[in-house]
C-alpha cells in the first residue's frame, strides 16, 4: 500500500478556486499549512485543523462501496468558493493538507492489514494536531478514520474521550481485523473510549449481536424511526448530549446518515441535510468538539454527486467554525 501525506499547494488551489471581481472567496485568503506540519501548527493562532482523507481502503474492507476517495476533492471545489463577508469568518480554520492511501490489494485479510496501517499514519498525523492543543477536522474517507481521531486523543490527552455520532449504523462490528465498520468496537476495547452514543440507527440495518455487543458495553443509542413516528426529537437529543456529555467529546457524522446524500452506503431513508446540520449546532452551540469527522461521503466524478456532497461537507464545516 502507498501512504502519503502532501500541502496543498498553489497549483492544486487554483484547479478548484473560481474567483470573480467584486467577491473575497475562501480560498483566496484562507491559511493552508506550507513546508512543516509542526512549524504550521506552531504558528497557527486559530482553533481548528483540517485534514483531508483521501482512500476507501476501510468501506471496501467493510464490504462496502467504493468512492469516499474523492469526497475531500469535492470538499475543496465547494468550499474555496464560499463567499467571505460579514456572515462567514474562516480565521479560525486552517487547512494541513491531505493524506492519500492507494492499493490494489483485492483480500479481505490484506485490505483489513491495510487499514490498520493507515491508522498509524494518521494517528501520527493527528497527534501533532492535539499537541499543539488544535482541533481536528477529518474530511473524507471511510468511518474506519474514527480510531486513529480516538486513539490519537488518548495518546496526547491521557485520557478516554466521548463519542457522540449521527449514523444509520453503530459501527461497532466484531474486531475482526480494522475496517470501516469497527472503529469504535476497537476503540472501546482497547481502552481509548469510555462513553459512545449513537443517535438515529436505523432497526433494519444493525445486526442482533451487534445491539447485544453494544448493551454490553453501555452504549447509548436512539432510534430513527422513532424520530419518524415523532416519538423524539434530533434538535432536543442534541440539546441534551451536550448539556449532559464531559466536555469536550469528539463528534462523527457519517453522510450515509443523510438521504439520498451520495455515500459507502447510499440510502433514500435519513435525515436531510438541514437536519443534520441542525444537530451538528445544537451540538457545538455552547462549546467547542474535541473533533469532527465527516465521513464517508462517497461520489463519483460528476457535477450532480460532486455538488451534492461537497456543497453539504462546505455547509457542515461553515456550520461548525462560524458557531462561536
Amino acid at each position: 500500500m502507498k501512504l502519503d501525506f502532501s500541502f496543498i499547494d498553489s497549483n492544486r488551489i487554483s484547479t478548484f478556486l473560481r474567483p470573480r471581481d467584486g467577491e473575497i472567496k475562501v480560498g483566496e485568503i484562507i491559511l493552508f499549512a506550507q513546508d512543516s506540519i509542526e512549524k504550521s501548527l506552531e504558528n497557527f493562532k486559530g482553533s481548528y485543523v483540517l485534514l483531508g482523507v483521501e482512500e476507501d481502503i476501510g468501506p471496501r474492507a467493510n464490504l462496502g462501496q467504493e468512492g469516499s476517495t474523492f469526497a475531500f476533492k469535492s470538499f475543496l471545489n465547494r468550499f474555496l468558493n464560499m463567499q467571505v463577508n460579514r456572515f462567514v469568518s474562516i480565521d479560525d480554520l486552517m487547512i494541513l493538507g491531505r493524506s492519500k492511501a492507494e492499493t490494489l490489494e483485492t483480500g479481505f485479510a490484506k485490505r483489513r492489514q491495510n487499514v490498520a496501517e493507515l491508522d498509524e499514519h494518521l494517528i501520527e498525523i493527528i497527534e501533532k494536531i492535539y499537541r499543539f492543543n488544535k482541533i481536528p477536522i477529518v474530511v473524507g474517507g471511510g468511518h474506519n478514520n474514527a480510531y486513529p481521531l480516538i486513539a490519537a486523543y488518548h495518546k496526547t490527552r491521557g485520557k478516554k474521550i466521548q463519542v457522540i455520532n449521527l449514523d444509520a449504523h453503530a459501527d461497532f462490528r466484531l474486531l475482526e481485523g480494522r475496517h470501516s465498520g469497527n472503529s469504535f468496537s476497537y476503540a472501546m476495547h482497547d481502552g481509548f473510549m469510555d462513553n459512545y452514543t449513537v443517535h438515529g440507527l436505523h432497526k433494519a440495518y444493525n445486526s442482533e449481536m451487534m445491539l447485544q455487543d453494544m448493551e454490553k458495553n453501555e452504549v447509548s443509542f436512539t432510534i430513527f424511526e422513532d424520530y419518524i413516528d415523532e416519538q423524539r426529537n434530533l434538535n432536543d437529543d442534541a440539546r441534551k448530549y451536550a448539556q449532559n456529555a464531559v466536555q469536550p467529546f469528539g463528534i462523527e457524522l457519517d453522510m450515509d446518515s443523510i438521504a439520498f446524500m451520495p455515500s459507502s452506503a447510499y440510502t433514500p431513508s435519513g435525515w436531510t441535510v438541514n437536519e443534520a446540520r441542525g444537530w451538528l449546532r445544537n451540538l457545538t452551540a455552547n462549546a467547542k468538539p474535541a473533533y469532527l469527522n465527516l465521513t464517508e461521503g462517497a461520489c463519483e466524478l460528476n457535477m450532480s454527486s460532486d455538488s451534492i456532497l461537497g456543497k453539504s461537507l462546505a455547509y457542515l464545516i461553515f456550520d461548525l467554525i462560524n458557531r462561536r
